[in-house]
């Protein structure tokens, strides 16, 4: 048990490193993945101090809530982790949907993060076979200065070849729930008659981002996931564990 805690707690100190060096994930969720590190590694160092020194060893009520607490955490975590996975995958759609919803992520300035780059190549590779379709780029968080999610986003599809007559910005939205409802209440009022609708989103994202809207509209709904790389895939499922919990919370699941 004591190594188990020991070599555990350093893989996820380690992992932690090379989440905050390689993809810039230093703070926020990501310390998670730090402070856990930590914790297994003081409860090894405890463990071995009382298997030498009795008096120093923790009570047998101590030991068992330490670990039924990490059994329980685990247990969440990849149940939420496998039902993630099980919708990281591509819908098939027997009509053409009029519109594409495209939630936005991190931009730095007027750049498009990696990850938010993954989903407007793909919301532009669609266009590209079907010309006709509307893209709502949707996101907020324009701190003060700095321009929305949406109007880079809008950018950079432009600067893709797509015609800004088929962007539409959604500029408000701060979280999934928001880009969710802000966008299907556009498509609402743009098309009424709409009946279908795409969301481009990365893979870790589509099960909450479908799950949202399936609760907010009767229209049906597609889902295109774009991959993350493989690396950082506990990275994301532990945030979308967090963020999943938090929009059951709010009622939207």
């Amino acid at each position: 048990m004591i190594i188990f805690f020991a070599l555990f707690g350093t893989a996820l100190l380690v992992y932690y490193a090379l989440i905050a060096v390689f993809a810039g994930h230093v703070f926020g969720v990501a310390l998670l993945w730090l402070a856990a590190g930590i914790v297994l590694i003081i409860i090894s160092i405890i463990l071995a101090l009382g298997k030498k020194y009795r008096r120093l060893s923790p009570p047998l009520w101590m030991k068992v809530f330490v670990i039924t607490s990490i059994i329980l955490a685990a247990c969440l975590f990849i149940y939420t982790s496998t039902c993630i996975i099980r919708k990281m995958r591509m819908d098939e759609w027997s009509t053409e949907p009029e519109f594409i919803i495209v939630p936005g992520a991190q931009v730095h300035g007027y750049t498009v993060s990696e990850t938010l780059a993954g989903r407007l190549d793909a919301a532009a590779d669609y266009w590209r076979i079907h010309p006709d379709v509307r893209i709502i780029v949707s996101g907020g968080n324009g701190s003060a200065g700095q321009p929305a999610e949406a109007q880079v986003m809008r950018d950079y599809l432009f600067e893709s070849g797509v015609p800004l007559e088929n962007i539409i910005p959604e500029s408000v939205s701060s979280n999934t729930d928001q880009n969710m409802r802000n966008s299907l209440s556009i498509i609402s009022s743009v098309d009424p008659a709409a009946g279908s609708v795409i969301i481009v989103t990365s893979d870790y994202h589509l099960l909450r981002a479908m799950t949202v809207a399936e609760g907010m509209t009767d229209m049906q709904l597609y889902g295109y996931c774009v991959e993350t790389p493989g690396w950082e895939l506990p990275y994301y499922l532990s945030y979308e564990t967090l963020a999943l919990f938090k929009s059951w919370i709010n009622g939207y699941i």
